[in-house]
């Protein structure tokens, strides 16, 4: 009779700890598993509708994708159709140099470095072209009472959209800076002659006129 006591006993310790087993088991799913899980497939929801929604935007930048990618440094140009010298042009912040006026076979200055462009590039294009479009003059005195006067140059900046063409081996990237503020930019794969026939003697040699209090001319 002990023995079989015995041996119910020991099987019920076995099914209660077992039970136990089950209830933990249970107990840690729900209140801990089961939360990881739910987060971590929101989380991974998330991460992919973002991949979604930037994929258009991957795909613009490769434009052409059944292009052969090249990239070239075009030579940096500048074309003055103005009727004053412009001592400093900047494309996209890339410095160009100083332009005299043009005249029937020059644009008016040498050529710089550079302008990069690839097989890619999406048309139209924005360029940020910024030129000295004028100045007035400062008179300062040194300690010992010598005066001399100085130049405060002044500046404009416009966004130029390039629609093309595009040559299949560009060389030069071209700016045309216009009397009416106006700019165009060309690429061309030679040595780019000035649009417009003028006259050297056009330029203008007048002084810049006196800055007031505020450091700007009359005329600004």
């Amino acid at each position: 009779m002990l023995s079989k006591l015995r041996s119910a006993l020991t099987r019920f310790t076995s099914c209660s700890h077992r039970l136990r087993l089950a209830t933990n088991h249970d107990y840690y799913m729900n209140k801990l598993i089961k939360p990881i899980i739910r987060t971590l497939a929101q989380i991974a929801v998330v991460f992919g509708v973002c991949a979604c929604q930037s994929m258009p935007h991957a795909q613009e930048d490769y434009v052409q994708p059944n292009v052969e990618y090249k990239h070239y440094s075009l030579t940096l140009i500048g074309m003055n159709y103005t009727n004053r010298y412009i001592d400093q042009f900047f494309v996209n912040g890339q410095g160009g140099g100083n332009l005299f006026v043009s005249t029937p076979t020059s644009g008016g200055g040498k050529s710089a470095c550079c302008v990069g462009w690839s097989t890619t590039t999406k048309l139209p294009v924005k360029v940020k072209v910024k030129w000295h479009s004028g100045g007035c003059t400062i008179t300062e005195v040194t300690r010992s009472g010598y005066q001399f006067k100085t130049n405060r140059s002044f500046f404009k900046e416009k966004e130029v959209t390039f629609n093309g063409p595009v040559p299949n081996s560009p060389k030069y990237f071209v700016v045309h800076i216009y009397e009416n503020d106006d700019v165009e930019i060309s690429i061309s794969d030679d040595y780019p002659a000035p649009r417009l026939q003028l006259s050297e003697g056009r330029r203008d040699r007048t002084p810049y006129p006196p800055c007031d209090q505020n450091g700007v001319s009359d005329g600004n």
